[in-house]
């Protein structure tokens, strides 16, 4: 009977050295697993914040290619179009022998002066204004990718930390909840005010050492 009452003294004396020896760093873990949940909200946040970012920069890359195909479809036009009047001038310019225009009847004095209006004419670069338009435009959806490329970094980043701490959070709950069992039926309170716990613990290993050396 004495074996058996010494036995459980015994183990009872391991279990209150044990918890003394690991409630630093269940303190420890108590205060990390605050840490982690506050770091998961400021990811969570900054994943949400990044949203309005990404479908502004999606709509402005739809709207720059909507623009691009238009203002390229508008330069292949004026091109054709540059080219069939090229075509009419160097026609018409065979039929000139005065100073008048065949078609408006304006008087430019002499037929050198009116080929050279017609040859200004035919060589104008009428398509200078949407190429330039489209140089910007290419320019903006290029900025536009990148913006999205980098967004896209920023995301990968958030989600990468925000999977490392909910790993990590599992963890520590899982740790935490251990100890926690470790202490049922004890009658002891892990989260008591700070020191009433380890004075209690001491309490009972001196006592526990006195009665063991008893027996």
């Amino acid at each position: 009977q004495r074996d058996i009452k010494s036995a459980a003294l015994q183990r009872q004396l391991k279990l209150f050295t044990t918890l003394l020896e690991t409630h630093p760093r269940y303190v420890d873990q108590r205060r990390r697993l605050g840490e982690v949940d506050e770091a998961l909200r400021a990811v969570e946040k900054e994943l949400v914040d990044l949203q309005p970012t990404h479908r502004k920069l999606t709509q402005d890359q739809s709207d720059f290619t909507a623009e691009e195909k238009r203002l390229d479809t508008q330069i292949k036009q004026v091109a054709t179009q540059q080219s069939d009047l090229t075509q009419l001038l160097t026609d018409l310019a065979g039929h000139i022998h005065t100073g008048v225009c065949p078609i408006c009847a304006a008087d430019y004095g002499a037929k050198e002066k009116l080929l050279q209006r017609i040859q200004t004419h035919s060589n104008a670069d009428v398509a200078s204004e949407p190429r330039q338009q489209l140089q910007q435009i290419r320019e903006k959806i290029t900025v536009a990718k990148q913006r999205l490329v980098e967004l896209a970094a920023k995301k990968l980043a958030a989600e990468h930390r925000q999977a490392a701490l909910l790993n990590e959070k599992t963890q520590v709950e899982a740790a935490l909840t251990t100890f926690i069992r470790s202490v049922e039926g004890t009658g002891l309170y892990p989260d008591s005010p700070a020191g009433h716990f380890m004075d209690e613990l001491r309490r009972r290993i001196n006592a526990l050492n006195a009665e063991i050396a008893q027996h």
